[in-house]
């Protein structure tokens, strides 16, 4: 059975650079590793359903499969935070073989985003150790947010990740070139077969 959902507030959210989060501008800085990113900084302004993923995409032969995904803060029964991925929300994002923004839509499942959470990116290198994201980015830039960085955690990611220094973990700033896509209040719901 298929969801059908229509609505009349649509938003990009920016979740990388300097650029304020009305900008479309979605551009090419570099190549990323291969780290789990959470981009803790820049959280989503307010609740919907993720629609799709926009992204700057430049070829590159170490690049792996990259995924972007939905995480949100929560606070465990040890009353310590932690993370926890958003249920269906990590999308394996699929470019071109150019250079380009590219558009990754989400199909065959609701994702239901909350006002707080926050975008991730990160690769499936199976046994390489020297994979690269597909999604642009720049590294410790002035200007740019600080990011929760998760070493040596690739696809599949763990549903939960601790923020005690369990895991090797840093903060660096990220301008990451990448969008979520969300729609959201929702004033017409029906399910058809």
């Amino acid at each position: 059975m298929k969801v059908l959902w229509l609505h009349y507030y649509k938003q990009w959210i920016i979740v990388g650079g300097s650029k304020p989060a009305t900008n479309l501008t979605v551009k090419y800085y570099g190549v990323s590793g291969s780290s789990l990113q959470l981009l803790t900084a820049r959280p989503i302004q307010f609740s919907g359903y993720l629609i799709s993923w926009k992204f700057y995409h430049v070829p590159d032969s170490m690049s792996c499969d990259s995924y972007a995904a939905i995480w949100r803060e929560e606070t465990n029964s040890n009353n310590t935070i932690q993370y926890r991925l958003v249920n269906q929300s990590e999308t394996l994002l699929t470019p071109g073989s150019q250079s380009g923004v590219y558009n990754t839509p989400i199909q065959d499942r609701v994702v239901r985003v909350k006002q707080g959470d926050f975008v991730s990116i990160h690769v499936d290198r199976g046994p390489r150790t020297d994979c690269k994201n597909r999604v642009s980015f720049r590294n410790n830039v002035g200007e740019d947010p600080m990011a929760t960085v998760y070493h040596f955690i690739s696809h599949p990611v763990p549903p939960v990740l601790p923020t005690d220094g369990s895991e090797v973990m840093s903060s660096a700033k990220r301008g990451v070139a990448i969008q979520a896509y969300v729609e959201g209040k929702s004033i017409v719901e029906f399910r058809i077969p």
